[in-house]
């Protein structure tokens, strides 16, 4: 009821990542993070897990950042933080809904969860 670990965070990205159609079987690809924010700031972004999705260049290139995406702890919401893309798709919605039926925090409106994020309002 207090909202999702990182693990169970991780999940939902990688239901994200799978969707997305990044092949997360390849060793050369992995989830960083969380990130935390400044000092002894357990977030980096206030109410969310932050992560990178990382690939390891196997020819000894330096790590790739391909995408970075926040994950709301009371309800699964999940974006793509640069390009500031909400993810909706049926399989999530139902992760979502059953996490904000155990927590009681429902998906927050467009306008409000773009401004927790840090995106532009549309």
């Amino acid at each position: 009821s207090s909202g999702l670990t990182v693990d169970q965070a991780k999940q939902v990205l990688l239901v994200v990542l799978k969707h997305q159609r990044y092949k997360m079987s390849n060793p050369e690809m992995w989830i960083d993070g969380p990130w935390q924010g400044e000092g002894k700031e357990t977030f980096f972004r206030l109410g969310y897990y932050d992560f990178g999705l990382v690939f390891n260049n196997p020819k000894g290139a330096a790590s790739n950042v391909l995408g970075q995406y926040a994950v709301n702890t009371l309800n699964g919401d999940v974006w793509e933080t640069e390009s500031c893309k909400r993810y909706s798709f049926p399989a999530l919605s139902g992760i979502q809904k059953r996490i904000s039926e155990k927590t009681g925090t429902p998906l927050a409106t467009d306008m409000v969860a773009r401004d927790k994020v840090g995106c532009p309002q549309k």
